[in-house]
């Protein structure tokens, strides 16, 4: 907004979303947070389909030097780091507990 400052909220259903006041409630998806495939190979388990193919956000924060940079933690322990920039990828993830 005009004074730099913005509402962000992190969903159990994916979405990272901005929300403004500048024209009545208005609302953008940063991103819709995705679940990222482990490479840990458990014995005796079949490779399984996700039940659902988003990841669920916990929390997120903003970069505190460059405000189009934040990270999201998720739900399945991950934190991906990511751009206002870019809505369809991370910039980098980083693996969490397991």
């Amino acid at each position: 907004s005009e004074r730099g400052e913005a509402l962000v909220s992190v969903s159990s259903d994916g979405r990272v979303t901005q929300w403004s006041m500048s024209k009545g409630l208005e609302h953008t998806d940063l991103i819709r947070l995705k679940r990222v495939a482990t490479h840990k190979k458990v014995a005796n388990t079949k490779n399984e389909a996700f039940i659902s193919r988003m990841a669920s956000g916990m929390c997120a924060d903003f970069n505190s030097r460059d405000s189009s940079l934040y990270i999201v933690g998720t739900e399945e322990g991950t934190i991906h780091k990511c751009s206002v920039s870019y809505n369809e990828q991370y910039l980098e993830t980083y693996g969490g507990h397991s």
